[in-house]
């Protein structure tokens, strides 16, 4: 009985201690599909809300973004495809 409960302890303290709300991304709908040619400057791209500000999960579980090693995703969506773009940043270098 002892040894139960305390699994059952050690599993809600990891639970809380590691349980993140998981973060909610919207797909904005365009009429025009967006070039894709690497550059992240094609017009469509600005109407699409920005995801940010994740929690890294490993190595380091709960950390947060640093200001200069940002991910920032967007998503569209046309009767064709679903569009991903992903923009991260690592030291002052950009990564594609």
């Amino acid at each position: 009985m002892k040894k139960g409960f305390l699994t059952l302890l050690i599993l809600c303290f990891c639970a809380a201690l590691f349980g993140q709300t998981p973060k909610k991304m919207t797909a904005t709908r365009v009429d025009k599909a967006p070039k894709i040619d690497g550059q992240l400057n094609d017009v469509v791209w600005k109407t699409a809300p920005i995801a940010s500000n994740f929690i890294e999960w490993k190595p380091n579980p709960g950390r947060k973004e640093v200001e200069n090693q940002r991910t920032e995703i967007r998503i569209l969506y046309d009767d064709v495809a679903m569009y991903q773009l992903f923009k991260s940043e690592k030291k002052n270098k950009l990564i594609f």
